[in-house]
């Protein structure tokens, strides 16, 4: 499938360019490669796993505050407890009770990591895009080595991968509304796992998910 605004330009195989408005049913577009894992830097795992999980189920606030979200609580604060060890920085831990979701019973949990010093600031500018303000995988995690990929992955899974089902496998599948992050997702499974994954989209409610 192909999925882009009117006025984008793309190409053909032929290797014509062609505004995305006026492609006809049967036109075949360029097919292009993804592009060979450079794996030039090595970070911090534990810090990967704590940013895929903020990606995941999370945010960074416009002041600075890191903020994690879920019905698992330990997990929630075994991110903190990343923060905490690194850097010295608190959290603040709440819940409003079970969700608004029709059928929720467990309670909700919420914690909040402050006095981040600018860290939560740029973290903002690195997991969010420009213009959209859609979730994103940091230029950092996709240039980094493969252990640190993983545990970037590893952490967004922990926060929104598919658990139900009786696959054996670990990575069963994951939703996201970011189509950059679903492309994200998707690059990190190919070069890190050799698996190419099936996407899907789907609307709710006016909204695409991959």
């Amino acid at each position: 499938s192909y999925e882009a605004t009117l006025n984008h330009q793309t190409f053909l195989e032929n290797g014509s360019e062609i505004s995305t408005g006026l492609l006809k049913c049967g036109n075949k577009v360029l097919h292009s490669q993804i592009p060979p894992a450079v794996f030039a830097t090595a970070h911090d795992h534990d810090l990967a796993w704590a940013v895929g999980f903020i990606v995941g189920d999370g945010c960074a606030q416009k002041h600075g505050a890191i903020r994690v979200t879920g019905t698992d609580l330990n997990m929630l604060q075994r991110v903190a407890s990343i923060f905490h060890a690194k850097f010295g920085w608190r959290a603040r831990t709440a819940t409003f009770g079970p969700g608004k979701f029709s059928g929720s019973t467990k309670p909700v949990w919420h914690i909040e990591i402050t006095g981040t010093d600018g860290w939560g600031e740029w973290l903002r500018q690195n997991v969010y895009t420009v213009h959209r303000h859609e979730k994103r995988i940091p230029d950092w995690i996709l240039n980094a080595d493969s252990a640190t990929q993983l545990a970037f992955l590893d952490g967004y899974y922990a926060a929104d991968g598919r658990q139900a089902g009786d696959e054996a496998y670990k990575y069963k599948g994951w939703t996201t509304s970011s189509a950059t992050l679903a492309l994200g997702l998707s690059y990190i499974a190919h070069t890190c796992l050799k698996q190419t994954p099936k996407v899907k989209v789907t609307l709710r409610d006016g909204r695409r998910y991959y």
